[in-house]
């Protein structure tokens, strides 16, 4: 995965867990939909690691 997407998926994380769930999902998908089709395989197993945290909020 190129280093942008990767940073964008991220961002889209942490927005999440500030409450930004529209912000987030604009990013992600953004990020999600410019990527190369060589990236998508990588951005499945990221997501996959990470879909339980953007359902939990920073306490």
């Amino acid at each position: 995965m190129h280093p942008h997407t990767r940073l964008a998926l991220e961002l889209a994380l942490v927005l999440a867990h500030l409450g930004r769930p529209i912000d987030a999902m604009e990013i992600g998908s953004a990020a999600i939909e410019a990527a190369t089709h060589d990236e998508q395989p990588a951005i499945g197993r990221w997501l996959d690691e990470h879909i339980n945290d953007f359902a939990r909020k920073n306490s």
